[in-house]
């Protein structure tokens, strides 16, 4: 299958998916073990992140292979993660809840706010009544996560939140308490590599409304001795104008952390990931030259193509940026290396699919 893709670097692409075999089952391998196992990561030329808890030492049934870095809101998952990954804590970016409107007049729906957790997700949501006390939950969330206990109370304090424990707060119904922080029970073990912030907040700030909290959570991190990085929704995206990073700020949102995503899915506005990719990057360039070693493609393993994987492995080369960051998007990893997953995956870590023959 051969595709014809938009301009990017200022090099016309034309991608084509071949049958290759770059990655062999190995001996004895069943077929409900799925296409990759942990000897694939060894082979990655660059960063792969992988939206779920990491593998354990020696896990062979692993569904989430080739990785060098997992993310995932399972705090307690992240102590045991195999020596070789670097274990990221998923920090979800509290969002206001207050009454929100467009130009028509339209309320704009937004839903309550994650609940940290040292296991599972919990079921119970909070609501937050302003930007300033969702934000000073996110930042006191975080410098517990960091052992920073007196620091988290004095966020806090600062925005005229509650804090309280996870296992004291009962999670019955849907909707916890209105402005009530909910911490987790745990840390962030020493040997975890960083706090991944998930900025979607969509709740009317401005974009220096977004700078200004985003340095004070990547200073928060890196004061702490950790790296820090941050996913937002895609730059091209019309509502990204309620989070706030717009082309005025996002270069510096870049340069103030370690790793952000580019998002490429397949519903982007653009109508294209190629060119949904060449926008997003413009918009980086607006406030001057990227350094693509702080960039991670965001891939969607569902509403995407071959070719869309082959374009993204192409542009991280090509644009040398730090890596890709692979997002299920209700995709089943783990599967056989003919399922489109398997394959989609093969390309974007090695730059061809898997060898398709029976186990």
């Amino acid at each position: 299958m051969t595709r014809k893709v938009a301009w990017f670097g200022g090099v016309g692409l034309v991608l084509a998916v071949v049958a290759g075999a770059v990655l062999l089952p190995r001996a004895g391998q069943a077929a409900a073990q799925g296409c990759f196992g942990a000897r694939d990561s060894a082979r990655l030329s660059f960063r792969l992140f992988q939206q779920a808890p990491p593998p354990s030492a020696g896990a062979r049934d692993y569904p989430a292979y080739p990785l060098t870095d997992a993310a995932t809101m399972q705090l307690g998952k992240l102590a045991g993660a195999a020596p070789n990954v670097g274990g990221w804590y998923f920090q979800w970016g509290n969002r206001s809840t207050a009454p929100l409107f467009n130009a028509a007049g339209r309320q704009l729906p937004r839903k309550p706010n994650f609940q940290p957790s040292a296991g599972a997700l919990r079921q119970q949501r909070t609501p937050f009544t302003s930007v300033a006390r969702a934000n000073a939950c996110t930042l006191a969330q975080t410098a517990h996560l960091l052992g920073q206990d007196d620091a988290a109370q004095a966020f806090a304090r600062e925005g005229g939140i509650a804090t309280i424990a996870q296992g004291r707060q009962p999670d019955v119904g849907a909707v916890g308490p209105a402005d009530r922080c909910v911490l987790a029970d745990g840390r962030l073990p020493a040997k975890a590599r960083g706090v991944f912030l998930d900025y979607e907040v969509g709740d009317g700030r401005t974009p220096q409304d977004s700078l200004q909290f985003l340095r004070r959570f990547a200073a928060l991190v890196h004061g702490a001795g950790r790296q820090a990085g941050v996913m937002i929704n895609p730059l091209d995206a019309p509502s990204q104008k309620w989070t706030g990073i717009t082309g005025a700020v996002a270069h510096d949102v870049v340069a103030t952390f370690d790793f952000t995503t580019i998002w490429l899915w397949g519903r982007n506005a653009q109508g294209s990931l190629p060119a949904s990719y060449a926008r997003q990057m413009d918009i980086l360039r607006q406030g001057g030259p990227v350094d693509g070693r702080r960039i991670l493609a965001l891939f969607d393993l569902n509403q995407t193509t071959p070719a869309d994987a082959a374009f993204v492995h192409r542009a991280i080369v090509q644009d040398r940026l730090a890596g890709a960051m692979l997002w299920r998007n209700r995709a089943v990893q783990g599967g056989a290396c003919n399922t489109d997953v398997a394959i989609k995956t093969a390309i974007v870590a090695f730059g061809q699919p898997p060898q398709k023959r029976a186990f």
